[in-house]
């Protein structure tokens, strides 16, 4: 039978974590009293190591793999890369209980792919930027609903901070050569502006609520009265090709010069032909992530800045990097 001491899992999770001797064996300590004694010290130090996504039994680290080699099916994967963008949270409902998932995009010099992060681990994301390395261990493969692979993490895998961030530069292309995934910049015209929607989120945290019998649920407030969003679709041309651009909360109302609460008090058709007058014509510089449009095959950008005035120079140097 194979005999792992206390100590040397203590050592081995400490090697693969950022918590240190006393924190591993007051976590052990913790677990035993949890667990009202039924598992031994050394039991309980297993239990951590698999929480925490620590592989005590394997005689070899596992090697980092790269994106480009990831496949469905995959298992136990470790990975480093680069955020390129956090999406925004959602929440769901699952017997009366509200949960949440989180997900990334993150990069290495192989490629790109979507990190999704569940229940407890898409907390995680309240604490990460773009830009920033991190490793991850433990990770799963799965195929999403484009047959396009994706990394899961769950209960037993881990995700550590390995670099702070560095700023991230978006890619200056035109709308003919956008491809799913990148973050990009572009320069076009509004040629088509759609009607805003609202949409309830948590008045504490932002984060979509889900609506119940008992009321509109947040994952982290439990039962809130909730706030609106603003969610606006519009269609820019560049010369190249015409491609459909979303905009969310705070970046539409700039984007738009209205307030949520201004838009409440203006009846449909005048809110929209306001809005029209605004953009209808204008050359704006939109930033933003691309992505696949699933019920029309198509792709658009979501976009996290719309400069309704951006700078000359900018200008001149976006064109410059598109010939």
């Amino acid at each position: 039978m194979l005999k792992i001491s206390v100590d040397a899992v203590i050592q081995k999770i400490r090697s693969e974590t950022s918590l240190s001797e006393e924190e591993v064996k007051e976590q052990i300590k913790t677990k035993v009293k949890e667990l009202d004694g039924l598992v031994s010290e050394e039991g309980a130090a297993f239990i951590i190591a698999a929480e925490l996504g620590v592989q005590v039994m394997r005689d070899s680290v596992s090697v980092a793999h790269k994106i480009s080699e990831l496949k469905p099916g995959d298992k136990d994967i470790e990975i480093i890369g680069i955020i390129e963008r956090i999406y925004r949270t959602v929440a769901y409902a699952r017997a009366g209980v509200a949960k949440e998932v989180a997900s990334l995009q993150i990069s290495d010099e192989t490629g790109q792919i979507r990190l999704v992060m569940w229940d407890d681990k898409a907390k995680i994301a309240v604490d990460l930027k773009r830009g920033q390395k991190i490793k991850v261990k433990g990770a799963q493969v799965k195929l999403n609903r484009d047959n396009l692979p994706e990394l899961h993490i769950g209960r037993y895998s881990s995700l550590n901070i390995l670099q702070d961030a560095v700023k991230l530069t978006a890619k200056t292309v035109t709308l003919d050569k956008l491809q799913a995934g990148e973050t990009i910049s572009a320069l076009a015209d509004v040629v088509n502006v759609r009607e805003p929607r609202f949409y309830f989120v948590c008045p504490h945290c932002n984060k979509k609520v889900i609506p119940a019998v008992e009321g509109f649920l947040c994952p982290d407030h439990k039962k809130v009265e909730p706030k609106e969003n603003l969610f606006c679709s519009f269609t820019i041309d560049d010369g190249n090709a015409a491609v459909r651009a979303v905009i969310f909360g705070s970046a539409a109302e700039e984007m738009l010069g209205l307030k949520i609460a201004d838009m409440k008090t203006i009846e449909v058709p005048q809110l929209l032909s306001t809005i029209q007058a605004r953009l209808l014509g204008r050359t704006i510089l939109i930033e933003g992530r691309v992505k696949e449009n699933k019920n029309f095959s198509t792709l658009e950008i979501v976009a996290n800045k719309a400069d309704l005035d951006p700078n000359p120079k900018e200008l001149a140097s976006n064109l410059m990097g598109t010939t």
